[in-house]
């Protein structure tokens, strides 16, 4: 996979970023099979000033990516955080000038329900509030990047999208109803706070990040306790 990427990306002119599919499955599946007639594509450029909105169909993983090497030179990692991926990831591709991407299925991603980050997501996660450390250190590399104002829009999406669906984990999570609420509560005024109404953004494009179903109980919890109409996804 990464040779037919760093091949085809020397063929393009060396794009900052290369990219190819990402395919979830459930613990040890394995679907390549199921892929093969449409895995054998040549790629296609993405010009990220011209197209800004190609990169919210990105998956924030890197192990799907190429990076060029000066794009993350003296640029590590956020320590100690969950979902630290979302800042790097995004970060980078805000900064690029052209992404090469292929729409292979070529990274196969496994979620155990019972192993790594994917366990977390039904049971009581003490790491729930690093989704804002991890979306002010996007927003704060891009401001010394000089992109946060070309690409606000598209960069509070990405805040919004990936906080609330820290806010639709703990529906699942197996505490009392009034923990789950005030956490619920604080999380979605922490997002109101910080980025703005969601509502600004078409409900299609929130659930191509959250999911229609996870948005649905969203609104239903704030109809269920009279919550503010801002916080209500139309």
């Amino acid at each position: 996979m990464y040779a037919k990427m760093y091949e085809m990306a020397k063929k393009n002119d060396d794009p900052e970023i290369i990219t190819t599919g990402l395919v979830f499955v459930n613990n040890n599946d394995y679907l390549a099979n199921s892929f093969k007639g449409i895995s054998q594509t040549s790629g296609s450029i993405i010009s990220v000033f011209d197209n800004p909105s190609a990169i919210l169909d990105e998956s924030p993983s890197v192990c799907n990516k190429l990076f060029r090497s000066d794009m993350i030179k003296n640029s590590p990692f956020i320590e100690e955080k969950m979902w630290e991926d979302i800042a790097f990831t995004y970060a980078k591709m805000f900064k690029a000038n052209k992404i090469l991407r292929f729409n292979d299925a070529d990274y196969f991603y496994r979620r155990r329900a019972n192993e790594g980050v994917s366990s977390q997501n039904n049971q009581f996660n003490i790491h729930l509030f690093d989704i804002f450390e991890v979306n002010d250190f996007l927003e704060k590399e891009l401001r010394e990047a000089n992109k946060y104002e070309t690409y606000e829009y598209y960069i509070k999406f990405i805040q919004i999208a990936y906080s609330l669906y820290r806010v639709t984990e703990i529906f699942s999570w197996n505490i009392d109803e009034k923990t789950k609420q005030e956490l619920i509560n604080k999380m979605c005024k922490l997002i109101l706070a910080k980025y703005g109404n969601w509502r600004v953004y078409p409900k299609e494009l929130l659930s191509s990040k959250i999911g229609i179903i996870e948005l649905e109980k969203i609104n239903e919890y704030f109809i269920k306790n009279n919550q503010s109409k801002d916080m209500k996804i139309s």
